[in-house]
């Protein structure tokens, strides 16, 4: 796992503030130990100055990522596609048929096919390609 801890170190005498960003792979207490050491180096020029942590993010592994994006692009575009038929079939009331069968409702039915049909096609597409996880 990615880990990102960010880090100032504020120096009082001059009242400078400098920020470093470390991203590697490993422990969080891996990223502190460079961090120490980085305060160590400089409190070894004569530089005294704190150490503050600010921020820690983790990093998604690329292969992590790339699985969390077809589920999310599934999802979304599965409910799109519901909420259009949804809106079209049922609002504008081409999905019932009443006395006979209208020309709204063959369009609405053959599009509600076509689209389905494309949408399943894009799934079976995204999810058969292999996701490398190994990255």
């Amino acid at each position: 796992m990615q880990l990102e801890l960010r880090a100032f170190y504020v120096f009082p005498g001059n009242y400078s503030l400098k920020s470093y960003s470390l991203i590697a792979h490993g422990s969080n207490k891996q990223l502190i130990t460079v961090l120490f050491l980085k305060r160590k180096a400089i409190l070894e020029n004569n530089q005294p100055c704190s150490l503050y942590f600010v921020q820690q993010s983790f990093l998604l592994e690329p292969g992590i990522k790339k699985y969390l994006l077809r589920i999310v692009n599934t999802l979304s575009l599965g409910l799109l596609w519901l909420a259009l038929n949804s809106t079209i079939g049922i609002m504008y009331d081409y999905a019932f048929v009443h006395e006979k069968l209208s020309t709204g409702n063959i369009l609405f039915y053959c599009s509600f096919v076509l689209s389905l049909t494309a949408y399943l096609w894009y799934v079976i597409r995204i999810w058969s390609k292999p996701i490398d996880f190994d990255e």
